[in-house]
């Protein structure tokens, strides 16, 4: 049965020939939300529908036009200026409210990045990803997924990565994963500002292509009490690396 059938694309990473896989030691990237700074306070969902996202439109498809369609949200005015590396994208919670004082940030999940999957490690050791039903499956992903359990880490792919979690400090970990770069550490996440105070109305009538502001929203720097030894990334990096063909 065709429906019945999952093909798993297979990913291909390389390094040079001078360079030790096991000896990797990547720079912690800095990734930012793709969200309006109208999200914050009062405006409503039907903005932020407007910015481009993967999962109202076959997630699970690798498609062509995705490339063209995430152009805007890697604007150095919007979500990627220097020294931002990813970013991040994002949906409302299913039972976030849509009514005159809008949604907020909190009420918003991280899915994936433009090009990678995203994981965000909890205080509990647990290591979340969003459903396969709302990002695509990469390959890396699969293989973190097939490991963490024989490494005795535990996976959710049920509960969503929420914004309000990194507030109140649940979050101790990030990465991302992809063919290319396998595992990347991620060491800060950026979300935008939300210092305009301007009525629903007058917001409704802007631009996004103004500039945006991104405050801290995490950083691996703030996190107080590591609760494990090495970082969960590292760990499944050097399992890949170990005992996976990648």
């Amino acid at each position: 049965n065709k429906s019945d059938t999952t093909i798993i694309v297979r990913g291909h990473a390389c390094f040079g020939a001078r360079h030790d896989p096991l000896k990797y030691k990547p720079d912690p990237i800095t990734a930012a939300i793709a969200l309006t700074p109208q999200h914050g306070s009062n405006h409503s969902l039907s903005f932020f529908r407007d910015l481009p996202n993967r999962y109202m439109n076959q997630p699970d498809a690798k498609l062509s036009s995705w490339c063209r369609d995430r152009r805007p949200l890697e604007k150095n005015s919007l979500f990627k200026p220097t020294g931002v590396g990813e970013v991040l994208l994002a949906k409302p919670l299913d039972d976030a409210a849509d009514d005159d004082d809008g949604t907020k940030y909190d009420e918003f999940q991280l899915l994936e990045g433009l090009t990678n999957n995203l994981f965000v490690v909890y205080r509990d050791g647990t290591i979340r990803t969003a459903s396969e039903n709302l990002v695509l499956g990469g390959y890396v992903r699969h293989l973190i997924l097939s490991l963490a359990s024989s490494l005795g880490l535990k996976v959710d792919t049920e509960n969503p990565i929420k914004v309000q979690d990194a507030k109140n400090g649940l979050w101790v970990e990030a990465f991302v994963t992809s063919s290319i770069r396998i595992v990347v550490p991620v060491g800060q996440i950026l979300i935008p500002s939300d210092n305009d105070k301007s009525s629903r109305k007058e917001k409704e009538q802007q631009e996004v292509s103004k500039n945006i502001s991104l405050d801290t929203l995490w950083s691996k720097d703030t996190v107080k009490d590591f609760p494990y030894g090495k970082p969960h990334w590292k760990t499944l990096y050097n399992e890949i690396i170990t005992n996976s063909a990648i």
